[in-house]
């Protein structure tokens, strides 16, 4: 079986007007989101063994909070193609991974995000900034990954929800 973990980025700041898109921070409450996801994970277990990001700072800083409650922030790898990506962006990431790696971490963006839970699971997710869904694929292979449906929805969690 392999895990899936999608995370949207955390809230990013929109209070320069200048900065171009991909180099939007996150704000206060992103970066506080993020570590209560961080701490979400580490307290359910859920330590990827691969982490993969958009390279869009907000979404690299998420990525980086988390995996410094959770494992270590060098592990995270970082790829464009994650960037406003569409589902069909992240399946071929997907699937190219060892299949000695059980479970991956996406940090990426909306609609895509939302766009690939609906795809991979027939259902409607809405993902707020900060949300993580936890998707598990009956595959013993990442090859096979990315079949409409292929995946079951296993938890949602929205950064309002924690405690």
């Amino acid at each position: 079986m392999k895990t899936v973990l999608l995370l949207r980025h955390a809230k990013a700041s929109r209070d320069d007007p200048e900065l171009a898109d991909h180099d939007r921070p996150l704000t206060d409450r992103g970066r506080r989101d993020s570590r209560r996801v961080g701490r979400l994970m580490k307290d359910e277990g859920l330590v990827p063994d691969w982490w993969i990001s958009s390279t869009a700072a907000r979404a690299r800083q998420t990525a980086e909070l988390v995996a410094t409650i959770v494992a270590d922030p060098e592990l995270v790898h970082h790829d464009r193609s994650f960037y406003l990506a569409r589902p069909d962006a992240y399946i071929p990431v997907l699937r190219a991974l060892p299949d000695e790696i059980n479970s991956v971490i996406v940090v990426g963006h909306n609609p895509g995000l939302e766009d690939l839970v609906a795809f991979l699971t027939g259902h409607d997710e809405h993902l707020p900034t900060a949300a993580l869904v936890v998707l598990t694929f009956p595959d013993k292979t990442w090859q096979r990954i990315g079949r409409p449906g292929s995946a079951e929805l296993v938890s949602t969690w929205r950064p309002k929800e924690l405690d």
